[in-house]
């Protein structure tokens, strides 16, 4: 011991570290602050699924917005060169167009099949 009969108590940090208390503190009432509990629920797991909901949702719009949009840049494209008389450039767009198709609309495919299985009612 440290020379001294006071009782010891448990550290601040409850380590088990002895802290010598004083005449001071013994009429005192050692605060303890309770840190409550943690409780793994369903509700941990609903946000993950949500989450993903979201994620899933949000992909497909975009995938759509992407292939829409695509479509409209294409159809106003060879429209402008076919009024320009360029038929060699729309050839080339045309063969573009022909390699993006499917490498999008198969994009969009996979999310909404993902998005429609996954969604929660």
């Amino acid at each position: 011991m440290s020379g001294t009969d006071a009782p010891l108590h448990e550290g601040a940090a409850g380590l088990g570290d002895p802290v010598v208390a004083s005449p001071e503190t013994d009429d005192q009432e050692i605060d303890v602050i309770e840190g409550g509990e943690i409780n793994h629920s369903a509700q941990d797991t609903s946000w993950k699924d949500n989450h993903e909901s979201e994620t899933a949702k949000t992909q497909t719009y975009a995938f759509v917005a992407i292939l829409a949009g695509s479509f409209a840049v294409h159809y106003i494209a060879v429209t402008v060169l076919i009024l320009c008389n360029e038929m060699e450039a729309v050839s080339t767009l045309t063969a573009l167009f022909d390699k993006w198709l499917p490498v999008i609309s198969s994009f969009v495919a996979s999310a909404t099949t993902y998005y429609l299985s996954h969604r929660k009612n």
